[in-house]
C-alpha cells in the first residue's frame, strides 16, 4: 500500500492584513491585548485567505456574493477577481452567502525578542486542548453525535511581532492538527473503489450550479444525491443524511483542487479524516474519496479527477495521537519566522501621518491610559497674534494632534531666528505672518486645516474709525462662532481687550463661547491666564488692572516697543499655555474646571507665573475684579444696552475707566496718606 501523503497549506496574506495590524495594534490593542480572533477566508483552490477583513467575523467577501444560490462556477470567478483587486477592496457581511470563514488566533508579542523566545509549539498544545504528543485520543474527540464544522477542524495560529516604528511585521503562521501515529494508506484493490461517468457528471453537475458551505461534501451512489457535508449527522457506526442511513461503500467524499499536487491531498482532509473515523468508528475500512479538477467548472466534457481508497488504521492504532505543527517554511534562515515590510504599499503621506500619531498613542498604552486623545485632536484652536509666542504655541499644538486652527495678525515677518513658523526668505519678502505661518503648518502638517485672516484688531488709546471697529467685532465674533479655544498672544495690552471683551460678554449671556487664555512675557518672566468659562469664574486678563488703558506703542523709544526677552521664555510660555489647554481636556468638566483640580495629565490651575531667573513658578487664583474694564458687570450691561459703547471707548479711554468704576476707585485712593517704611509703600 502506497502512504497518503498530504500538503502544507497554502496562505494568501494580503498587505491589508499588515496594515490593519498596525493600526489596531496602534489604535486598539496596544499593551493589553495579546490574543485576538481571526478569521480567513478559506478558497475553493485550498488557500487560506488573510486581507484587512480577516479581524471582523463577516460571513462575505464579495459584492456579488450575497446570497446563498450562486454556483461554485459563479464562485470561482469571484475568488479570481478577489486575487487581483487592491488593498481598498470591500468585506460586505452578509449574513447568508456560500463564503467559508475558518477561525483562527493571533498571539502577538511585545517585543522581537519575546516573540522568539516564545514556546509556540506549547501555545499549540494548549490551543488544541491537547498536553502534548502521544495524548489519549479520547481528549480530543470522543465517540458522540457530530456535525462535521470545518472551521472548528482546520484551525490557524498567527504569532506575530509588529515593529510600528519600522512599519513592518515579524511573523509565523501555522495550521497545527492531530494525527494517528500510524499513518493512513491508499488501499491497492482495484475493487475497493470505482466510479464511472454517470457517478462524475452528477457531481460536476452539482459543483457548477450550487454553493458549497463546506469544501467537502459527499456523494451518495445509491441515490445519485450530493450532499453538503454540513447536512451529515455521523452517529457511531453510521452517517445520516436527511435521517437516512447510509452505507459507507456508497459514500464518496469529494472536493475540488488544482490537481497539481500528485497523489498528495490538501491538508483539510487530514483533520476531516481523524475527525470523521473517531466519531463514527470507521476503522480498518476504506473511505472513498473524488477530487474534482477545478478547470472543470469551467468546460464540458470528459472529467478530470483522481479517485481514491484511503485504508484506515485499525482502531489500536487511534489510542494515541501526535500533533502536526504545521507551520509555513521561512528562508530567513531564522526558524519559520517571516518578516513583512509594508512601508512600500503605504501612502508616504499615511506612513508620515502614522509617524505623527505613534508618539501619542504610546502614552495611551501604559503611562496614561485614561488619555482621551480625541478630545485633543478635535479642537479648532484661534490664534490671535503669532509672532514668536503664537508661532511657538501653533508648534506645540500641533504636537498634540490638532489639526484645525484660526490665525489671526497684520504683521509682516521679520527676524525668523526667534520665530517658529518662519523663514529667512519669509523676512526678505516681508511676508505676511498670517500668510507665512498657515504655509508652514500646512508643509509641517498637510491635511490642517488653517483659516488664517489679516486683521488688525482695534486698541484702546489708539485712534479707530467706526468702520474699523465694526469690521473687526465682526470678524472677531466670526472666529468665535468657530474655535473651541482662543489664544491671545500679541505683544500689546491693549491689543487683547476687543477679543477678551466680546468672549466674556458671549460668556455673561449664556452664548457659546470659545476659552480664552491669555499669555504675556517680560524680560525673563511669564503669566498665562484662562478667564472665566461657564460654572468656573476668575479674573481675567485685566482684572488686575488699576489705570486706563493707553497707547503703548506710539511715541515710545524702540527698546520699549519691542518685546524684548530672553529666547527661552517665549517657548517656554507656549508650552505651559498649551499643557494647561490639554489637561483641561481631559477634565471631566472641561474647560470649566475649578482652580487647584487635576486631570490625568496633571495640574490645572488659574493661571500660571514663572521667572525664568530664578526658575520660580506660582499657579494662583484671583477673583474676578468688581471694576475690571473688560470683564464687570458694568461693563456688560453697557456693552449690552448702549449700541455706542464701543465708539466711546475708542474716543475717550476714560470713558472705559469710568464705566467700569475704576476711576472712582483711584479717587478714594488719593484722600489716603502714603508713607514709606524701606521698600515697602503704606497705603
Amino acid at each position: 500500500m502506497q502512504l497518503l501523503r498530504f500538503i502544507p497549506q497554502i496562505y494568501n496574506i494580503d498587505v491589508s492584513f499588515f496594515i490593519k495590524l498596525y493600526e489596531n495594534k496602534l489604535y486598539r490593542y496596544k499593551s493589553s491585548c495579546s490574543r485576538v480572533r481571526l478569521f480567513g477566508l478559506f478558497m475553493l483552490d485550498g488557500v487560506l485567505r488573510l486581507d484587512k477583513h480577516s479581524f471582523e467575523d463577516k460571513c462575505c467577501r464579495f459584492e456579488d456574493c450575497k446570497s446563498n444560490s450562486g454556483s461554485l462556477r459563479d464562485r470561482r470567478a469571484l475568488e479570481e477577481t478577489y486575487l487581483a483587486e487592491t488593498v481598498d477592496s470591500v468585506g460586505y457581511g452578509e449574513e447568508k452567502c456560500s463564503c467559508v470563514l475558518v477561525e483562527g488566533l493571533l498571539i502577538l508579542s511585545e517585543s522581537l525578542e519575546a516573540f522568539r523566545n516564545l514556546d509556540k509549539e506549547k501555545e499549540i498544545r494548549n490551543i488544541l486542548s491537547v498536553k502534548g504528543s502521544n495524548e489519549d485520543s479520547s481528549e480530543f474527540a470522543p465517540k458522540t453525535q457530530s456535525v462535521y464544522r470545518f472551521s472548528d477542524s482546520n484551525r490557524f495560529v498567527v504569532f506575530a511581532f509588529v515593529d510600528l516604528k519600522g512599519h513592518a511585521c515579524h511573523y509565523s503562521i501555522c495550521s497545527p492538527l492531530v494525527y494517528p501515529e500510524t499513518p493512513y494508506t491508499i488501499s491497492s484493490r482495484s475493487d475497493v473503489c470505482s466510479i464511472n461517468k454517470g457517478d462524475l457528471d452528477i457531481i460536476l453537475e452539482f459543483c457548477k450550479n450550487n454553493p458549497l458551505k463546506c469544501p467537502i461534501f459527499v456523494y451518495n451512489r445509491s441515490s445519485g444525491v450530493v450532499t453538503n457535508l454540513f447536512d451529515c449527522t455521523f452517529l457511531d457506526d453510521t452517517l445520516s443524511i436527511t435521517d437516512e442511513t447510509l452505507r459507507l461503500e456508497d459514500l464518496f467524499f469529494c472536493s475540488l483542487s488544482n490537481l497539481e499536487c500528485g497523489d498528495a491531498l490538501y491538508r483539510y482532509w487530514r483533520s476531516f479524516l481523524l475527525q470523521f473515523t473517531l466519531a463514527n468508528g470507521v476503522f480498518s475500512k476504506v473511505v472513498h474519496v473524488v477530487i474534482i479538477g477545478l478547470s472543470e467548472l469551467e468546460r464540458d466534457g470528459d472529467v478530470k479527477y483522481k479517485l481514491y481508497g484511503i485504508w484506515v488504521p485499525q482502531e489500536i492504532k487511534f489510542e494515541r495521537l501526535s500533533i502536526s505543527h504545521g507551520f509555513k517554511g521561512s528562508q530567513s534562515g531564522t526558524k519559520y519566522e517571516h518578516y513583512y515590510s509594508f512601508s512600500d504599499y503605504l501612502d508616504p503621506r499615511k506612513v508620515c501621518k502614522l509617524d505623527e500619531e505613534l508618539n501619542l498613542q504610546l502614552m495611551t498604552w501604559r503611562v496614561v491610559p485614561e488619555l482621551k486623545l480625541d478630545r485633543i485632536s478635535r479642537l479648532n484652536v484661534g490664534i490671535i497674534g503669532v509672532g514668536a509666542l503664537g508661532s511657538s504655541i501653533a508648534r506645540q499644538l500641533l504636537s498634540w494632534g490638532i489639526g484645525d486652527f484660526t490665525i489671526v495678525d497684520n504683521g509682516t515677518v521679520s527676524n525668523a531666528t526667534r520665530q517658529g513658523l518662519y523663514t529667512h526668505e519669509d523676512c526678505l519678502k516681508r511676508t505676511p505672518k498670517v500668510e507665512a505661518a498657515n504655509t508652514m503648518i500646512k508643509r509641517i502638517r498637510p491635511d490642517a486645516n488653517v483659516k488664517s485672516l489679516f486683521l488688525r484688531i482695534p486698541m484702546p488709546g489708539h485712534y479707530e474709525s467706526q468702520e474699523d471697529i465694526n469690521n473687526a467685532v465682526n470678524a472677531m465674533e466670526e472666529i468665535m462662532d468657530s474655535c473651541d479655544v482662543l489664544f491671545l498672544s500679541t505683544d500689546s495690552k491693549e491689543s487683547r481687550w476687543l477679543p477678551s471683551l466680546l468672549a466674556s460678554v458671549r460668556n455673561f449671556k449664556g452664548d457659546n463661547t470659545p476659552l480664552v487664555i491669555s499669555v504675556g512675557l517680560a524680560f525673563d518672566s511669564l503669566m498665562i491666564i484662562r478667564h472665566s468659562f461657564r460654572e468656573f469664574v476668575g479674573a481675567c486678563y485685566f482684572c488686575s488692572e488699576s489705570s486706563v488703558l493707553q497707547d503703548t506703542i506710539s511715541g515710545r523709544p524702540i527698546d520699549e516697543t519691542c518685546t524684548i526677552v530672553k529666547p527661552g521664555i517665549s517657548t517656554t510660555c507656549a508650552s505651559l499655555a498649551v499643557e494647561l489647554l490639554v489637561n483641561l481636556t481631559q477634565h471631566e468638566s472641561g474647560f470649566a474646571a475649578p482652580h487647584g483640580s487635576t486631570s490625568c495629565l496633571g495640574c490645572i490651575p488659574h493661571s500660571i507665573r514663572l521667572s525664568i531667573s530664578d526658575l520660580k513658578i506660582s499657579q494662583l487664583f484671583a477673583e474676578p475684579s468688581d471694576s475690571c474694564i473688560c470683564c464687570s458687570n458694568r461693563i456688560f450691561s453697557s456693552f449690552i444696552n448702549d449700541e455706542k459703547f464701543l465708539q466711546k471707548v475708542y474716543k475717550d479711554t476714560k470713558y472705559l475707566a469710568k464705566v467700569s468704576g475704576l476711576t472712582s476707585i483711584a479717587s478714594k485712593c488719593g484722600d489716603y496718606t502714603i508713607a514709606t517704611d524701606g521698600d515697602f509703600i503704606i497705603l
